[in-house]
């Protein structure tokens, strides 16, 4: 009895470390896929983000990991115990009657043969089902994301609608894999491994011990086996499929994490002493997503440290275009982006992006608090910049203060309130060039007043590019560019134009 005890407790303790060594792993191959994928994502291009979808990506960072990580787990467990077993007991059967051995092992040639098409087609086939997985997380993020754009319009049914066709195809494929699975094991597993060979060893078996040349006992243990002989060869085989399965989560999955970004983000170079010089000589430019539709065609122009210049021109005419070139987002197929005559392709990303900051019409605030969104670059003197963006005095009438929670995207704050956090994020980097995309298009006449305030301090000593559709908001610049179809066509002061 205590014999028994005690080999129930090793019993008990080695079936733990089975499972929790294996969901150990399991769980660390999951948290560093993710993290090296997700490091791999934001290493690519700004391109790359402009024809990918967010959910498609949303859906390689976790459900095809999970899948990844799952069936390795699986495999890793079964595998060894499987093939041990396996092989141990068809070398017992054919030690005992080879005759017999054969007809116990003939099936699995068969069921191998079997596996392999179907673990082929199970590797397209769960491919299309990631991608379409992927495709309706797309739907279902953009309608998320844009959800008071989806209220205003009382468009939720449709949204709802075309939630459930994206997932459409999603449902058809597994249906499609649930039909061949059934198929699969009803033919190799039910018919072939259960009926047929156990029905051949039977026969075969009664006829040898009839004619005097097996033992009974021999033949019913030859069927004890069989049927361990057969579980094993179905956990081994079934150990493949799912690699064959997760194949297709792997190859997209690695396919982005082998991806090379498209340009040159690997310059290092540190202009010191950095003045705040900008120029844009003889620009062409197209996104990679549009080459057909020419952006900047020629365009130049530059900006003296110190210097305030605004770009103005209509739609389209290539103003946003020139920040996103000056912050090294893409590059012109031809002409030269230059910061102190040094071309933005060749200075450090990390320094590139601590010497300039832009502030856009529509500024982007993360979930968490107001101290944290501020200090997102650097840490400094949060409260002299809070004040700088004139910030301060709505911050400490917060309930929190600077620890109030801005909620996802800033929701729980203002247009205005967003804009003043977004340029106190600004000044505390202390950039010496800041870039300011329509800061104020968008506010109503009293938070233009402040965010203009917050704006002329920013300014201050520094080299200020100002994006502006009319001319009378950027009177005081010392030149005005205007840009039409991608070029500048007009420049000077506000009294010159």
């Amino acid at each position: 009895l205590e014999l028994f005890a005690i080999a129930g407790g090793v019993n008990a303790a080695l079936d733990f470390w089975n499972v929790f060594l294996f969901t150990f792993v399991q769980n660390r191959i999951v948290r560093r896929l993710r993290s090296t994928l997700f490091a791999k994502i934001l290493g690519q291009e700004i391109g790359y983000f402009d024809v990918t979808s967010a959910g498609s990506i949303s859906s390689r960072l976790t459900a095809d990991t999970t899948e990844i990580a799952s069936n390795l787990s699986w495999v890793f467990r079964n595998v060894t115990e499987a093939v041990v077993r396996v092989t141990g007991i068809a070398v017992y059967l054919m030690l005992q009657n080879w005759r017999l051995g054969l007809v116990a092992c003939a099936i699995i040639p068969i069921t191998t043969a079997a596996n392999r098409i179907y673990g082929e087609w199970m590797t397209k086939n769960a491919t299309a089902t990631q991608d379409s997985l992927a495709a309706a997380n797309h739907v279902a993020l953009e309608a998320i994301g844009s959800i008071r754009t989806v209220v205003s319009f009382a468009n939720e049914t449709h949204e709802i609608k075309r939630y459930d066709s994206a997932l459409g195809r999603w449902y058809a494929l597994c249906n499609r894999q649930a039909v061949v699975t059934g198929v699969y094991f009803s033919v190799i597993y039910s018919f072939l491994s259960q009926l047929l060979v156990p029905v051949a060893l039977l026969v075969y078996g009664s006829h040898l011990v009839m004619s005097g040349r097996m033992h009974p006992e021999r033949l019913i243990a030859f069927m004890l086996y069989q049927g361990q002989l057969q579980e094993y060869v179905s956990n081994l085989l079934n150990a493949f499929t799912s690699m064959y399965k997760s194949s297709g989560s792997a190859a997209a999955v690695f396919e982005l994490i082998d991806r090379t970004p498209v340009g040159n983000n690997k310059g290092s170079h540190v202009v010191t002493p950095f003045l705040g010089a900008v120029e844009l000589r003889d620009v062409h430019f197209c996104y990679p997503a549009r080459p057909e539709k020419v952006v900047l065609n020629g365009l130049a122009l530059r900006a003296e440290p110190g210097e305030f210049i605004a770009l103005v021109g209509g739609s389209g005419s290539g103003k946003s275009t020139v920040f996103h070139l000056l912050q090294h987002f893409y590059e012109p197929q031809m002409g030269v982006v230059a910061l102190d005559g040094v071309d933005v392709s060749l200075v450090s990303h990390a320094w590139l992006h601590r010497v300039m900051a832009c502030v856009g019409q529509e500024p982007v605030l993360f979930s968490g608090t107001v101290l944290e969104n501020i200090t997102y670059i650097v840490d400094g003197e949060v409260i002299s910049a809070a004040m700088a963006a004139n910030a301060h005095t709505f911050v400490t009438s917060m309930p929190r203060g600077f620890h109030t929670q801005v909620g996802e995207r800033g929701v729980q704050l203002s247009g205005g309130q967003k804009q003043r956090i977004a340029i106190a994020r600004a000044i505390l980097c202390n950039p010496a060039v800041l870039l300011l995309d329509e800061a104020t298009s968008a506010l109503d006449a009293a938070s233009e007043a402040q965010v203009q305030s917050a704006l002329d301090n920013a300014m201050n000593g520094r080299t200020t590019l100002v994006i502006a559709h009319r001319l009378s908001t950027v009177k005081n610049a010392d030149k005005i560019f205007v840009l039409h179809r991608g070029a500048v066509v007009e420049e000077g002061t506000h009294e010159e134009l």
